[in-house]
């Protein structure tokens, strides 16, 4: 099923949506961007590819849960998918960008407790540290190493909370399913505004949205009819809603339901196998800075996200073939402690 689907290319799709967008943002464009102005300046470019990685990974990883034997199991192959890549995209960044980008000497620079907390913190995922001490001094904003990464945290988190779901057995009963999903949706329409610490609550609640709507179009995909037909009429209703937080609910409700359809529909390109999606994401931004740095800021946005693309497939095509993918391969192996 894996190479017969769309799915990887709508990664790809995904991954070059935050590319582009990200090249207008570090170029101070960000208002500039084709997706800020066709979708009425409500939502960017990088949000959107956010979004559909979200409604992809809901889709995908309830498969996965409902068809491995163990817990074990699944808690392993969602660590293979997310870890091994990063490690190293992380120990990279440390080294390379130190050694070659940084204004401390190396030496000072290993010393650097906040050196050893970046690559702790971003590969453990607990907690997100965007600068390296003394690399990218002079780019606004400053020290950004790689703004990419946080939205693994709550990737990661959202693969917990399905687990827990499941371990309370709501996926058990179809009713009892579509009753928790409904709920969901209410307590995100309640929480929507909130805040924790400070930090806004907006974007983990709609990457929740988009992850369990996925989940829910895999659960119920028996039950739900996937026609074009219901595009333009679910639009129509978006466009028509007054309520704001009705017509994102319903919108994100669509964007699941058209990207799900579509990676399931019969392959339109052949990747050959090759899903380099995940290494575009995690590499890309810190090659934009390097390329921010080296050409400078009078850049057109669009050359840039050529340029990006060009500099980061060969660390994402290396990180498939020689991480991502032999990592992967271990999810057919059945060790256990």
């Amino acid at each position: 099923m894996r190479h017969t689907n769309n799915f990887n290319l709508l990664r790809l799709a995904a991954a070059l949506m935050v590319i582009i967008s990200h090249s207008f943002g570090v170029l101070d464009k960000g208002n500039e961007q084709p997706m800020f102005w066709i979708c009425n300046r409500q939502i960017i470019g990088s949000s959107l590819g956010v979004f559909i990685f979200f409604a992809i990974s809901g889709y995908l990883v309830m498969q996965s849960l409902q068809r491995v034997s163990t817990n074990w199991q699944y808690l392993r192959n969602r660590a293979l998918r997310i870890f091994p890549a990063l490690i190293v995209c992380n120990i990279l960044c440390v080294v390379l960008l130190g050694l070659f980008f940084g204004s401390l000497p190396f030496t000072a620079y290993l010393l650097r407790t906040d050196t050893w907390s970046y690559l702790w913190y971003n590969t453990a995922l607990y907690h997100n540290q965007f600068y390296l001490p003394g690399v990218f001094n002079n780019l606004k904003p400053a020290n950004d190493i790689n703004a990419s990464i946080w939205t693994l945290t709550p990737e990661v988190l959202l693969y917990i909370l399905l687990l827990i779901l499941s371990l309370l057995k709501l996926f058990k009963s179809t009713v009892v399913a579509a009753i928790s999903f409904v709920l969901f949706m209410v307590c995100c329409s309640l929480l929507h505004d909130q805040s924790y610490n400070g930090w806004p609550l907006d974007y983990y609640i709609s990457f929740s949205m988009f992850f369990f709507q996925g989940a829910a179009l895999y659960l119920f995909r028996k039950y739900i009819s996937f026609r074009w037909y219901w595009v333009l009429p679910g639009a129509l209703l978006i466009y028509f809603i007054p309520d704001a937080w009705v017509k994102w609910m319903l919108f994100t409700l669509l964007v699941s339901y058209v990207v799900i359809y579509i990676g399931n529909t019969r392959q339109l390109v052949s990747l050959k196998g090759y899903d380099v999606s995940y290494g575009l994401y995690i590499y890309a931004y810190p090659v934009q800075q390097i390329l921010l740095i080296t050409i400078g800021s009078a850049i057109n946005p669009w050359l840039q996200s050529f340029l990006t693309v060009l500099c980061t497939l060969p660390f994402a095509f290396v990180s498939w073939i020689f991480i991502e993918r032999p990592a992967l391969s271990l999810k057919k192996n059945n060790f256990s402690f």
